[in-house]
């Protein structure tokens, strides 16, 4: 027999006379249990800095109103969340700090599981405005500042849309926020799409796709090291054998057309065949799902277990790969064999006679010119007289 309730399946637990619901309760104290344990580590340097990016209306803050309450036992609704697909609340970037749950919340019994000194290890999440299905370049910038730790929280999305379009792309990098702090930069970048949405926004995720695939020229090392995870919302609108744990009036959406959009997310960031890491079907609480229930607790509180896992170890120190020598010599060649090149399209020939030739007069010119600024530094003759004499 297994040593966890949370490593049983369904049959195990009937075994144990639990019915599905009891071993859904005693899991999520197990779970609570091990987030604490987590938050504690001995191996975690820096809380995680989570970064919920998506389309508008994927249903981002309500992963965070979500989250407050399978840790607190308590639906505080902090986030802003909007009506609608096309609709949102986010204008800015938001910073909820310990996952938004403060000492005050910890109220219910069965959260003593995570004690309250435990709250400075959750992490930190940071919800954005959602964005429409679009790749430009003004796009780029705003979400590489923000991955990049350059963006305040509570700076205004909108605001740097202004200012981006008066000043060109590429100011907000190059002069207005070009410094970047640590407790900004993103470790975790969570993408969120909407089972209700059957169009995956293909071009939203190229874009932030690329950004983190850049590197640094000097090191060739990835600029930013942020792990890509993906929360598929609206999961109780899925036709599946596992409806009647949360009940919603809302339109259903097959399963077929689920595993569809599924299937499509999967193929664009490279998941498949690593689903349970990188993957979490979500059910947010709403008004359709109510404010209390177990199962969805569980799905909230295995994500914030996953986001807890310690990263691989980066790299402390990296030798420089490009350095500026290294940089002069490789443009030094690009140009020689630009040239070479741009004489052998005109039908000229250089003989090695002709190069050894231009190197001689090179070294020639260069000890001219060496000659002449000696000279030029030298004192006067008369001067040196005068010092002998005196």
């Amino acid at each position: 027999m297994t040593d966890s309730i949370h490593d049983m399946d369904v049959k195990d637990k009937d075994k144990l006379g639990m019915s599905e619901l009891e071993a859904v309760v005693e899991e999520n104290k197990e779970l609570l249990d091990h987030i604490d344990w987590l938050c504690n580590s001995w191996d975690r340097e820096d809380v995680e800095r989570i970064l919920l990016f998506g389309n508008i209306g994927a249903g981002k803050s309500s992963i965070v109103n979500t989250i407050i309450k399978a840790l607190s036992g308590m639906y505080i609704p902090k986030a802003k969340v909007g009506q609608g697909s096309t609709q949102s609340k986010t204008f800015s970037l938001d910073r909820y700090v310990s996952c938004g749950v403060t000492e005050e919340y910890m109220g219910d019994t069965e959260r003593q599981y995570l004690h309250c000194e435990s709250l400075v290890g959750l992490p930190t999440i940071f919800d954005v405005a959602g964005k429409s299905n679009t790749d430009s370049a003004e796009l780029d910038e705003i979400l590489e500042l923000l991955i990049g730790g350059h963006v305040q929280p509570g700076t205004s999305i909108e605001a740097l849309t202004k200012l981006q379009e008066e000043h060109k792309v590429g100011s907000l990098k190059e002069t207005i926020l070009k410094k970047s702090r640590e407790k900004w930069r993103m470790t975790k970048i969570v993408f969120v799409h909407s089972c209700r949405e059957k169009k995956v926004p293909d071009k939203l995720i190229d874009c932030l796709l690329r950004i983190l695939r850049k590197t640094d020229p000097r090191t060739a090392m990835p600029k930013y090291s942020a792990y890509v995870y993906v929360v598929l919302t609206k999961y109780d609108l899925v036709k599946d054998e596992n409806s009647f744990k949360w009940s919603s009036n809302e339109p259903k959406v097959t399963y077929e057309e689920f595993r569809e959009i599924e299937k499509e997310i999967e193929q664009r960031f490279s998941i498949q065949g690593s689903l349970e890491d990188n993957r979490t079907r979500w059910v947010s609480y709403s008004d359709a799902t109510g404010k209390d229930n177990p199962y969805i607790d569980n799905i909230a509180l295995k994500f914030i277990k996953r986001m807890l896992m310690v990263r691989n170890d980066e790299a402390k120190s990296v030798k420089t790969v490009m350095s500026t020598w290294t940089l002069m010599n490789l443009n030094m060649k690009r140009y020689w064999q630009n040239a070479k090149r741009s004489l052998e399209e005109r039908q000229f020939t250089i003989s090695l006679g002709t190069l050894a030739m231009g190197i001689v007069f090179g070294i020639f010119a260069l000890a001219m010119l060496c000659k002449v600024y000696i000279m030029l530094k030298a004192p006067p003759s008369g001067h040196s007289r005068d010092r002998e004499y005196y």
